[in-house]
């Protein structure tokens, strides 16, 4: 595998690594956003409209008493009046929280329980009323005794348990968000980790096909530099892009010394040219010597023959 190659993996098994562990925690971090969402738009809201509605409810009941004990009707009214207002209230929280139970049929039997308790409470504490109003305090008494308390009971329970059940919803949001959170940190841990070390593993697997090759051929031209030495080829391992270098450079190698080898043959005969010239250039002195000589030597007889004639 070429060196470049593996520098792509490594480069990308890192982006990968990165955008498994960021679209993970995005993914993680969405997920709790809409259960924090959840709680914070419809559970918190629908606890807020049941504790106004038992808020209500708990109001509505003192008037009811008060008009009994009550012996002037223009406070009677004023009772009355103030009973229909805080069941006004009452009524109206529960209208509204039915906007909050779509698709929980626990929490919508509830509602339908609490808003039926509670219109029966309403029915009989109005009759209550009337009943007093028209003189019948007695019956009235009578009717809150056996009828009414019943019925107050019944809503205050009712709602107690609508209420109960709400605050185990919210916290079963909270617990399942801090588990999210809690086993997203953990296994951001391990891609984080496992990144790591693959990572680790393709550099070392990088390193390893590189350093040993570049320091072979560090020796290689080192040796070569030092010594002269063109008979030294460096190492070639594999086919990446060091051992298509070093094959390079031994093809150099050889073409240095079939070129060097060239001139050593040229200069080797320029030099036995050389001396054969010189032994014919020294023969011919040889001989240019020998022929003065001779030619020294008639010309004395030549001389001594003119001598012995003159005489």
């Amino acid at each position: 595998m070429k060196i470049s190659h593996r520098i792509i993996y490594l480069i990308l098994s890192s982006c990968l690594s990165v955008l498994l562990v960021g679209g993970f925690s995005l993914y993680k971090m969405s997920y709790m956003n809409d259960k924090v969402h959840e709680t914070s738009e419809f559970t918190l809201k629908s606890i807020q409209l049941l504790q106004d509605a038992e808020a209500a409810y708990l109001r509505a009941r003192p008037p009811v008493l008060s008009l009994l004990l009550e012996q002037d009707p223009t406070k009677r009214t004023a009772h009355y009046e103030q009973f229909q207002q805080r069941v006004g209230e009452l009524r109206a929280a529960l209208k509204q929280y039915e906007q909050y139970v779509a698709g929980d049929p626990k929490d919508q039997k509830m509602l339908q329980e609490s808003t039926q308790a509670t219109e029966a409470f309403v029915a009989m504490a109005e009759r209550v009323m009337s009943e007093a109003r028209a003189g019948h305090e007695d019956k009235a008494k009578q009717t809150l005794d056996s009828e009414l308390r019943p019925l107050v009971d019944r809503v205050s329970d009712t709602l107690s348990t609508h209420a109960r059940y709400n605050y185990a919803e919210a916290k079963a949001d909270a617990d399942d968000v801090s588990n999210s959170f809690e086993s997203s940190r953990h296994m951001l841990m391990v891609a984080c980790a496992l990144a790591a070390l693959v990572s680790m593993a393709l550099g070392v697997m990088t390193l390893r096909s590189i350093a040993p090759p570049l320091a072979s051929m560090r020796d290689s031209f080192k040796h070569i530099g030092q010594h002269l030495d063109l008979t030294l080829r460096a190492p070639v391992h594999g086919k990446d892009e060091i051992a298509q270098t070093a094959a390079a450079f031994n093809t150099l190698l050889s073409a240095m010394q079939a070129s060097l080898k060239e001139l050593t043959d040229h200069a080797q005969t320029v030099a036995t040219s050389a001396n054969k010239m010189s032994s014919s250039a020294q023969e011919v002195s040889v001989a240019a010597s020998r022929q003065s000589e001779s030619s020294s030597s008639i010309a004395a007889t030549m001389e001594q023959m003119t001598v012995s004639i003159s005489h």
